[in-house]
């Protein structure tokens, strides 16, 4: 599961940054003014970076694991997202407080974090959360192929449930 958060975690960070190298956020957004301001791209950007980024985070986790239970592939893809956004969200504090302390954000624009900038994070988070568990579903299934076409490569059916052998084909 830790390689499942890695990669949710930087999956996110690229497609964020690459969000920035758009133009849909800037450092303006470090004042109040510039948080009031954020656009609706950037809103939908980041809903969807989070989703792909959930999404990459619990397939890996599934597929590292080799998990073909579904409701194994579930409980993986949850505890993936809940420390993915556990991990996030300290990141993201962490570096708010470096960038106040700083002086590169004022004081205001921390306290003046709204109700619209909260419900985008229950969003965003939301939305990963739904990407985790259809990459851990998508890994899961791809795990189970993976098992039976080894399983008839050995000249087993998984789906009769018996043996294929030699011995059987003659008779």
């Amino acid at each position: 599961m830790i390689a499942g958060v890695l990669l949710a975690l930087a999956t996110a960070n690229l497609l964020m940054a690459l969000a920035g190298g758009l133009g849909l956020w800037t450092f303006g957004i470090f004042n109040l003014e510039g948080m009031r301001n954020i656009s609706l791209g950037l809103g939908v950007w980041t809903i969807a970076a989070w989703t792909i980024a959930g999404f990459v985070g619990g397939f890996v986790a599934v597929t590292v694991s080799r998990s073909f239970m579904r409701h194994d592939a579930y409980v993986y893809g949850l505890v993936t997202w809940a420390a993915t956004c556990i991990t996030a969200l300290v990141l993201m504090w962490t570096w708010l407080m470096v960038c106040v302390a700083s002086g590169i954000a004022s004081r205001d624009m921390v306290s003046g974090i709204g109700r619209r900038i909260m419900l985008g994070f229950f969003i965003a988070n939301l939305s990963a959360f739904v990407g985790t568990l259809l990459g851990a579903a998508f890994g899961a299934r791809r795990q189970a192929s993976l098992l039976d076409s080894e399983i008839e490569a050995h000249g087993f059916s998984a789906k009769a449930g018996h043996a294929s052998g030699p011995a059987e084909k003659t008779a």
